[in-house]
């Protein structure tokens, strides 16, 4: 196996009462099926008679569909607030470190967004379709040259995928416009990250500038900054959660 296999799902040893109603078996060379480029789609389940195996298996060869990202999003929160509440700053450091906790609460929200948009994309071939179509100025502004063409119309098949998966990662998670139309294409959320655009701002000047905001004034963050944009980002993924 020197391609990667994409599926929905792998079904190993199953037996004959499988054959009903799959839309295509697929003959093997004395019971093997050798993968030599890759193949399969993110959208169908390939169920195998006997074992499956591969010659190389590993966190860089396996996306699996994860529906523990909410879980998973609660948890970085909580590890954030723990850090607040334990750490032992200096009074020198401590603008430093609360403008660093700020942002960390900004690395945990886009996570989520990114994971339960690909979850919820790779899950369902018509929602992908959906936003393929709602959402192609987006997916060209991210995809160059004739890649561009075969995305938006070219045919449904593996090639399309793996492009539109590849794409997906390099989306900016904060980015109020294009976050808001495939959020709302994909799960039907109106204004889905619009509550935390003045905090994307500020996250912006202490990330791009060193703490500094355009004029290079110092930004200065409260604890109750910090505690009110966790509220605002726990929303936002309870508010996805439930449409997901």
């Amino acid at each position: 196996m020197n391609g990667i296999f994409y599926a929905a799902d792998i079904i190993a040893k199953a037996d004959e009462s499988y054959k009903v109603n799959v839309d295509e078996i697929i003959p093997t060379d004395n019971g093997v099926l050798y993968i030599y480029e890759d193949y399969g789609s993110i959208f169908d389940t390939y169920i195998i008679k006997g074992g499956f195996t591969t010659k190389t298996i590993g966190s860089n060869y396996v996306k699996a569909i994860n529906y523990h990202t909410y879980d998973e999003f609660m948890h970085d929160i909580d590890s954030i607030i723990y850090l607040f509440n334990n750490s032992v700053i200096p009074i020198s450091s401590e603008k430093l470190f609360y403008q660093q906790i700020y942002i960390s609460i900004f690395g945990a929200i886009e996570n989520y967004l990114y994971n339960v948009f690909f979850n919820h994309i790779c899950k369902d071939h018509n929602i992908y379709a959906k936003v393929l179509c709602e959402c192609s100025d987006i997916i060209e502004e991210l995809v160059r040259g004739k890649k561009k063409k075969m995305i938006i119309n070219g045919n449904d098949c593996l090639d399309k995928e793996k492009l539109f998966i590849n794409t997906i990662k390099f989306i900016v998670y904060h980015n109020q416009r294009r976050v808001n139309r495939l959020f709302h294409s994909a799960f039907g959320i109106d204004k889905c990250i619009s509550s935390i655009e003045a905090d994307t701002d500020i996250r912006n000047d202490l990330v791009h500038r060193m703490g500094r905001n355009i004029n290079g004034e110092d930004v200065i963050i409260s604890k109750e900054q910090i505690f009110k944009l966790i509220e605002k980002v726990e929303l936002i993924a309870k508010n996805i959660s439930k449409h997901s």
